[in-house]
Formats: C-alpha cells, structure tokens, sequence
C-alpha cells in the first residue's frame, strides 16, 4: 500500500516535470528577465 502511494507520488512528480518541461511554464517557474539592454547605462556590458 506504501509503496504504490510513492510510486504514483513520483510517477506524478515525473510527469509534471515533463509537462512543464515540454509544454507549458507556470508563471512561478519562470524566470525572470532583465529589461534592460546590455550597455544603455554607458558603463558597460549589462551594468
């Protein structure tokens, strides 16, 4: 009984990996980007 609960725990843990992986990025997955170009503030590369 233990044991299937963990394997389907990590069987779900496995497929919401690949599914954001592949298709979708929840928002507090994402990244974050910076919005400014590298160089705009004149001292620099991506000051």
């Amino acid at each position: 009984m233990l044991q299937e609960i963990l394997v389907l725990i990590t069987f779900a843990g496995a497929l919401f990996y690949l599914f954001t992986k592949l298709i979708w990025t929840p928002g507090f997955l994402k990244k974050k980007s910076s919005t400014k170009a590298c160089g705009t503030t004149g001292k620099g590369c991506c000051d």
